[in-house]
C-alpha cells in the first residue's frame, strides 16, 4: 500500500494502513414497548457462528425459564441473538 502523504505545519510524511476485521458476538434484543427494540453487546464473542449459535440457544432457554418462573419481572421481551460484527482499524 502507497503512503499517504500529508502536509500540515510538520510536513510530515505518515503511512497509513487499513485492517477490517469481522467477529460473531451475542446480542441482547429487548422490546422496550411493543414494536420498540433496544440492542445490547452482552461481552460475549465467539469465533464462528456455529460456536455462538450453540452457546445463544443454551442462554434463551435459561431466560425463557427464569421468565416462566416468575424471576424476570414485568413483560419486556428479551431475545439473545448471534450478529457479525465488522469493525476496521486505521493505523
Amino acid at each position: 500500500m502507497a503512503p499517504i502523504i500529508c502536509f500540515g505545519l510538520t510536513g510530515a510524511i505518515l503511512p497509513a494502513s487499513a485492517s477490517a476485521t469481522t467477529k460473531i458476538e451475542a446480542v441482547a434484543t429487548v422490546e422496550v414497548v411493543h414494536g420498540f427494540l433496544n440492542k445490547y453487546n452482552v461481552g460475549l464473542s465467539f469465533a464462528n457462528a456455529n460456536d455462538c449459535n450453540a452457546k445463544i440457544g443454551q442462554l434463551n432457554l435459561v431466560l425463557q425459564n427464569l421468565h416462566a418462573q416468575g424471576v424476570t419481572k414485568g413483560n419486556k421481551s428479551i431475545t439473545l441473538s448471534c450478529e457479525e460484527i465488522r469493525s476496521v482499524t486505521v493505523r
